[in-house]
């Protein structure tokens, strides 16, 4: 792969997406390799159906390639009371400085590692979303982006998926996890950008919170951090079956 960066080489600021599709890999095979961030102690939802475990685990999953990607070994935990991750070293200390992020569907893990707060959401393009816009956006923000016409990739991304998965990103990165908030979360779009109009409060801060859109097959991926962060880009990494 090359030299690898580090948190702490400033000239390369570590910003990692990783994209992790799971469908055709064994259950036993996702467990294993997710349970590698989670601190030991740490009861893992072994009651869930076996597809949200599996797409739990392909979670923690990709955050584990992130980290053995930038040659640290780091662990997850949920933040009490709130909807983020704190990261942790092998002592069980909090690691100031980096933050890290996770989404799924029933078969697409994504998580995100970098220097600054972020959130990300990823669905399918063809969800249908009719009746989950009603609840989390307002007629105005359906109406604009009615009309945004955005593609990737050569694909049209419908309007609702665009807007939901940036409501979730947004709130994901502020901390708040996918409570009740989304409704709270007024977006504009205007050409091929989508701001922030309503800044919430939450655990994490966004200085300018600005939302980028990114294609993987027939998945959109929102990711939602500072603007600063988006400057020096992402590097997006692919997780396979060849990886196990």
């Amino acid at each position: 792969m090359g030299q690898r960066a580090t948190f702490e080489d400033k000239d390369t600021p570590c910003r990692i997406l990783v994209v992790f599709p799971f469908e055709g890999i064994s259950s036993e095979q996702i467990r294993a390799a997710g349970k590698g961030v989670i601190p030991d102690g740490l009861s893992a939802p072994e009651g869930r159906n076996e597809q949200r475990a599996r797409a739990y685990y392909a979670g923690r999953a990709a955050l584990k390639f992130a980290f053995e990607y930038l040659e640290r070994k780091l662990f997850v935990r949920p933040a009490e009371g709130f909807g983020y991750l704190e990261v942790l070293d092998s002592r069980s200390c909090l690691v100031h400085g980096i933050y890290a992020n996770v989404t799924h569907t029933e078969s697409m893990a994504v998580a995100a590692v970098g220097d600054f707060p972020i959130g990300i959401d990823v669905e399918r393009l063809d969800r249908p979303v009719g009746n989950v816009i009603n609840r989390i956006a307002s007629p105005e923000e359906v109406r604009q982006a009615d009309q945004w016409k955005i593609e990737l990739d050569g694909k049209r991304v419908p309007s609702g998926i665009a807007l939901w998965c940036a409501k979730e990103a947004y709130s994901k990165a502020l901390g708040l996890g996918l409570g009740r908030t989304l409704d709270k979360v007024q977006l504009q779009f205007d050409r091929n950008t989508v701001s922030v109009v309503s800044t919430l409060i939450g655990p994490q801060t966004l200085d300018q919170p600005s939302i980028e859109f990114q294609l993987y097959q027939d998945y959109l991926i929102a990711l939602c951090c500072d603007q600063k962060a988006f400057r020096g880009g992402f590097q997006r990494l692919l997780f396979g079956m060849e990886a196990f």
